[in-house]
């Protein structure tokens, strides 16, 4: 994978867990589905699973990026 392709994932992955772990953002989603429980429990339930990828890539993009640093002072 292309390492500026992976750098910008990391980033996007982090605005979206700060977006997505906002008080704001969930009691929003809260009121919206407020007479609709099923539907506010498939929306968090969505928002759960985003998270979760979320935190995957900028974990997969740190350890990518380590491996690549460790490469580089190897080389040097």
């Amino acid at each position: 994978m292309d390492h500026k392709n992976n750098l910008l994932y990391g980033i996007f992955a982090g605005v979206l867990l700060l977006f997505l772990n906002n008080s704001f953002a969930v009691s929003t989603i809260q009121h919206l589905f407020d007479s609709m429980p099923l539907a506010y429990m498939t929306v968090r339930f969505i928002l759960y699973v985003l998270s979760f990828i979320g935190i995957l890539t900028v974990a997969f993009c740190s350890i990518e990026l380590i491996i690549e640093v460790l490469k580089f002072r190897k080389q040097r």
